[in-house]
Parts: structure tokens; C-alpha cells; sequence
């Protein structure tokens, strides 16, 4: 997992070094991805907009020469106080 850099301008995911900013505006840092588990921690600035943003900016690879057909990608909010919406329910027809 990783997050594509589109450039630091006005409506766009940039990202430099561990920071991810939207529009010019940091929203937040990273850590991971490449391999291992991707952590995102978003700040004040990050409005809907820019989580949005952020998520269609969301990359995959892999580099095997024998991929998997398919791949579930999970994603897990947890709030400043430590809530989590936690991991959904994938019934088989979602499979």
C-alpha cells in the first residue's frame, strides 16, 4: 500500500517525506506502506474533502510473479479518543 503523490496544488493529495497535504495544506503524517502496514494520522485540517482525496489516492502493487486474483483492502478510522469504527463485515455474496 502507498499513497500517490498528484502535486500540491488546489483539490490534490501531495505528499513529501511522512506528510500528507491537501490543497497545500497538511492534513496529516504517514508511516508504513511498502510492504508493511500502511497508518495514516490525520489532523484538524483534514475535512471530508481531503479524507476523500486521500482515499481515492490509495495504491496497491505487487510485484509477485504470481498475483492473487483478488486482494481486500481494509480500512479502520479511530477517533483523538480512541474509538474505532472498526473492521466491516464482508458477507460471501461481497466476496
Amino acid at each position: 500500500m502507498g499513497i500517490r503523490d498528484e502535486g500540491p496544488v488546489q483539490a490534490q493529495i501531495h505528499v513529501s517525506g511522512s506528510s500528507i497535504a491537501y490543497g497545500g495544506t497538511i492534513i496529516g503524517s504517514f508511516t508504513g506502506g511498502a510492504g508493511s502496514t500502511l497508518a495514516v494520522t490525520l489532523n484538524a485540517a483534514a475535512n471530508s474533502a481531503a479524507v476523500d482525496a486521500l482515499i481515492q489516492n490509495l495504491t496497491y502493487a505487487d510485484v509477485s510473479d504470481t498475483p492473487m486474483a483478488s486482494r481486500t483492502l481494509v480500512l479502520n478510522v479511530t477517533d483523538a479518543m480512541g474509538a474505532e469504527l472498526g473492521a466491516p463485515t464482508i458477507r460471501d455474496s461481497q466476496r
